[in-house]
């Protein structure tokens, strides 16, 4: 059990720190921080630097909205 609670806070240490850490470029989608907020809840393995800049806009216009959820973090994940 503390081997699954250090691999996830690891992991969520790791999403957030690449969240901040990368620099704005010009055209660059960054995640909101609420749409970095649910990603952890919903899928705290989720390796945030293979999103596609539709991936990115998707999951913030629906956080924006009435929030994400699981079913759809995996539509967004599949057909995008």
């Amino acid at each position: 059990m503390k081997t699954l609670a250090l691999t996830t806070a690891a992991a969520l240490i790791s999403v957030a720190g690449f969240a901040h850490a990368q620099p704005a470029a010009p055209g660059d989608m960054q995640l909101d921080s609420g749409a970095i907020e649910q990603l952890r809840t919903l899928d705290p393995n989720l390796d945030v630097t293979t999103l596609t800049p539709i991936q990115i806009n998707e999951i913030n216009e629906q956080v924006a909205g009435d929030g994400l959820d699981q079913g759809e973090l995996i539509t967004i994940l599949e057909d995008m």
